[in-house]
């Protein structure tokens, strides 16, 4: 996709950036469903200088290093090749699909052209967040004697140094095993003025579910992952949506990339108290499942969780380059 074809969006892409008639395109270029508007496939391919084809069940939108696929009746995308949650299931209207117009400022232009949204903040200072601690163990594995609050913990301390030797300021929420209120970690954030969150946590479900996934906020006007009832307001971390959806995307890629065997769950969006008052951009990260053989076999390792801290190194570096290419004015992927 050419950069030139990215820079005729703006930042603000509304329903009215696809008001006019896609030429030959056999379905409106958006609807309203539920009183919430819908662009076509075919209109937002034409809007984003891309190919559309369209098969029996995924429309794939592609050019040059660019590929999107919706599939029919899912709530996410493949956006080159990683999963990434919408707001609500594509719709289908005479043979094309439709997404929310709001996820085009919310998800797509995040990550694939995040320099409209400028000027980049600043990323000097990581505060990371040790999930649980103190009286919360959080998610157990008694047979593996694995607890969460030492896992996430554990993690942490492995990760300092790995950001520190990039050049970062690094804190951390807890470096001891003490209890923090879930409101006390983004208020440490906020105190020490640091400019990204990273909070770090380890999944339980049913025996089968493993894999990693990460949290950004979710945006105002959306429902969290998974919810169709609840508050849609905005938040004082959702002035950071753009920075958190870009720094969630390239750190789940690395944390698939560098966990093969793990299954990958996807960019998310939730309300997470320790997301929701934060100054700066920030994430939530699920780095496996303890309830899951598999994932607590390799959590038991210290070369996994060495492996799970180094991918977290390497989407922090791979967050900054981007964040890097927008300062100087070359094209972020």
């Amino acid at each position: 996709l050419s950069r030139g074809a990215f820079l005729r969006l703006g930042a603000s892409a509304t329903l009215g950036l696809f008001a006019a008639t896609a030429e030959g395109a056999s379905s409106p270029p958006s609807i309203i469903s539920k009183g919430r508007p819908f662009v076509s496939l075919p209109s937002l391919a034409k809007q984003l200088g891309l190919k559309c084809a369209a098969g029996p069940d995924t429309t794939r939108l592609s050019g040059p290093g660019v590929s999107l696929d919706f599939t029919r009746n899912r709530s996410s995308a493949l956006i080159n090749g990683q999963d990434v949650w919408l707001a609500s299931t594509t719709l289908e209207q005479a043979g094309q699909l439709y997404i929310p117009s709001s996820e085009v400022t919310n998800s797509l232009l995040p990550i694939l052209l995040p320099q409209r949204f400028a000027p980049a903040p600043r990323l000097a200072h990581i505060m990371i967040d040790p999930g649980h601690g103190g009286k919360d163990p959080g998610t157990m594995n008694t047979a593996r004697a694995l607890l969460e609050k030492a896992l996430t913990l554990d993690i942490a301390l492995r990760l300092r140094p790995l950001l520190q030797k990039r050049g970062f300021k690094v804190s951390l929420t807890r470096s001891t095993d003490v209890f923090l209120d879930l409101e006390d970690r983004p208020a440490i954030a906020n105190q020490a003025k640091a400019d990204f969150f990273l909070s770090l946590h380890f999944n339980a479900s049913a025996p089968a579910v493993r894999g990693q996934e990460t949290y950004a906020l979710t945006p105002a006007g959306d429902f969290s992952f998974g919810q169709t009832t609840g508050s849609t307001s905005a938040l004082p971390g959702n002035r950071s949506n753009t920075w958190s959806t870009l720094a969630g995307y390239v750190v789940q890629r690395e944390l698939v990339a560098k966990v093969p065997e793990g299954e990958d769950r996807g960019l998310k969006r939730a309300r997470w108290k320790v997301l929701t008052t934060l100054a700066c951009p920030g994430i939530l990260v699920e780095s496996g499942f303890v309830s899951n053989a598999r994932d607590a076999a390799l959590l038991g390792t210290p070369a996994h969780r060495q492996s799970l801290a180094s991918a977290l190194d390497q989407g922090m570096a791979r967050y900054a380059t981007a964040l890097g290419n927008i300062r100087s004015g070359a094209v972020a992927r």
